[in-house]
């Protein structure tokens, strides 16, 4: 979260923490060492650490630093620590998570004295620390002081921050485009990740051996060094004849294989298949992380093709952060970004995207400019979790409440699970309320499916899994723990579009004419065929109706089907990568609609938007 406000009072004194780095969810110790200023702290003034935070439980148990034993020392005072829940702190206008207090009970501290605070002092049989299992870079441990005779406490405005690194590789991870054409060069990345998708950036360096079919021309041999960071990107490849392809790499303990590469399929009128998440948050509302990290990791990490940033919270220094960072990472051909923010109005939770930068509105006072904006096609309305009451029914989205023509797309998925069903079960946690996608599709709503994470840790498209206990008639924000025995571990989301190129207007365009699908975090290639009607068009057909589906998944396909009306109307089960089907339905009629579910083996889903007859 952004600082509510920065002081410049050096004569406060400082702090520093050593070591200043950690390894994602290592036990240890740190140590924070505080010096004073020109003023002296006598009996009854007090120091407040803030560890590295965000708002919620649903949200924040990735950032979470466990302090374990914590002790407080210094030569000439007498001290007592306490640990407290804090919901708010002067660093941000939203907080939760466990602070630590040092208050003087006797005695006075004074420069060029120093006080340290001992988080996981393993002296005595103490408990070592936990880091936090999310890595990156500044997390910053923020500090306030009280004088004695003062509740008022005053931000420092040095405070240090600690480099959290990936912990030791359990995996690799390989990435490659979805869809070229013949002969077409393409690279090809690959990283080491822990057991919580962190890029293993200062243990990892290996050799490499590729594995490439008959097909695909290319380095058979690669090394991640020291200076890659866990991750690298290897060029030179292309394919010589059109086809299905995956790109596998070994170092000797770990294997792994890209997502589909399709060579000259998957695409039509010139379209390519693009990645990525436009429903991540960061310390601009009530995440972690600078909008500039964020930008990053969506480019530099999680390898998508366009992001977004969609806070929710008005003004407009807050709106001109996103706006400028929108700009600035933009660069059409290679990573592009929309601009848009989340509201919670009487709808429900709902994001909103424009075509360009000018998007004026971004207050939530200003929901009947935005709906103008829509009605003009130069912005678009986008549900999410809309059958999640989260604690109170006001989550819960109010189809009936709004005009279908507004809106264009639905966040089918994301970390709280699917919403395309009401009853529970498999892949949807949170329903039973009338108002899943399928609730929408019933009222004559038409919208495309896209895939988001809805994190707040900063990360867009991370396939971090995320903890939900389902569980009939609860929201989210009443089951997610951490430390609960008995969870269901959902994946994410995250959106294609099928695109002429890579810019802002296409993605945005794509979007809008529901030209896009969704899944729960893996590269699944779609492509999904009524007649002459493609994924997310609407028309007449001359019966009978004619589907052609083509699916090639990251993982082995157990199911493909066919949803007619809200109900299955064909399901076929495989073992393969890769299914090719067509299936006619001779009782098709105005009104229909169709839209395709794919389930691998290893839990992850990809659903098409929809088709309609009219």
């Amino acid at each position: 979260m952004r600082e509510k406000h920065i002081i410049d009072n050096p004569e406060l004194g400082s702090l520093k923490i050593v070591p200043d780095s950690a390894f994602a969810g290592e036990y240890g110790t740190w140590e924070l060492i505080y010096t004073p200023g020109i003023i002296t702290l006598e009996t009854g003034g007090r120091i407040r650490i803030y560890p590295p935070f965000t708002y919620d439980v649903s949200h924040n148990s990735c950032v979470r630093w466990d302090y374990g034993t914590v002790t407080a020392y210094h030569n000439n005072a007498e001290l007592k620590v306490n640990i407290f829940d804090s919901i708010n702190s002067l660093f941000a206008d939203k907080y939760h998570a466990k602070a630590i207090e040092v208050k003087i009970i006797s005695g006075n501290i004074h420069a060029p004295e120093t006080l340290s605070i001992v988080l996981g002092d393993q002296r005595n049989g103490g408990k070592p620390a936990k880091a936090q299992w999310l890595s990156g870079p500044d997390m910053p441990f923020y500090i306030a002081i009280a004088i004695s005779g003062s509740d008022e406490f005053i931000p420092l405005a040095a405070y240090p921050k600690i480099r959290v690194y990936g912990a030791e590789a359990e995996r690799l991870k390989a990435i490659a485009p979805s869809t070229i054409t013949t002969n077409e060069n393409f690279s090809f990345r690959i990283k080491a990740e822990d057991a919580l998708t962190n890029i293993s950036d200062k243990f990892y360096k290996k050799p490499l051996d590729l594995n490439l079919h008959n097909a695909i021309s290319g380095p058979d041999k690669s090394t991640i060094s020291v200076c890659d960071r866990g991750q690298k990107q290897i060029s030179g490849f292309s394919a010589s004849q059109p086809g299905i392809y995956r790109i596998e790499a070994s170092d000797g303990k770990f294997s792994t294989q890209s997502n589909p590469v399709a060579v000259d399929q998957f695409s039509f009128d010139n379209n390519r298949i693009f990645w990525g998440e436009i429903h991540a948050h960061t310390e601009l509302s009530d995440g972690i992380g600078s909008e500039n990290r964020f930008y990053e990791y969506a480019r530099d990490e999680a390898w998508l093709d366009f992001a977004a940033i969609s806070e929710h919270r008005g003004g407009d220094k807050w709106w001109e952060c996103c706006r400028k960072a929108a700009e600035k990472y933009n660069d059409p051909g290679k990573f592009v970004t929309l601009l848009g923010y989340e509201t919670a109005w009487k709808l429900g939770h709902c994001n909103v995207y424009s075509r360009d930068t000018d998007l004026a509105v971004h207050a939530w006072k200003n929901h009947e400019k935005a709906l103008e904006l829509v009605r003009q096609g130069k912005a678009i309305l986008i549900p999410h979790h809309p059958n999640d009451p989260l604690i109170n029914r006001a989550a819960l989205f109010r189809w009936k409440d709004i005009s279908p023509e507004m809106i264009h797309a639905v966040e089918i998925c994301q970390m709280r699970g699917s919403f395309e069903k009401d009853e529970l079960g498999d892949h949807v946690l949170f329903g039973g309320f009338g108002k899943s996608v399928q609730d929408a599709l019933k009222l004559g709503f038409r919208p495309g499916f896209i895939g988001g994470t809805d994190n707040h840790c900063g990360r867009p498209g991370s396939t971090m899994q995320v903890c939900f206990h389902s569980r009939k008639g609860c929201g989210s924000a009443e089951t997610c723990d951490i430390n609960r025995k008995y969870i269901d571990r959902t994946f994410s989301g995250l959106t294609a579009v099928f695109a002429p190129k890579l810019t802002r207007e296409a993605v945005f365009d794509a979007i809008r004419e529901r030209h896009c699908y969704a899944t729960t975090g893996e590269r699944i290639l779609l492509d999904f065929k009524l007649n002459n009607l493609r994924m997310g068009e609407s028309g007449k057909i001359t019966n009978p109706a004619n589907i052609m589906v083509k699916a090639a998944g990251t993982a082995p396909i157990t199911q493909l089907s066919i949803i007619k009306n809200n109900q299955d109307a064909f399901t076929a089960s495989s073992d393969k990568l890769d299914m090719e089907i067509e299936w006619q339905d001779l009782t098709s009629k105005t009104g229909d609609w169709y839209y395709l579910r794919v389930k691998q083996n290893d839990g992850h889903y990809a659903w098409s938007s929809p088709i309609w007859i009219d």
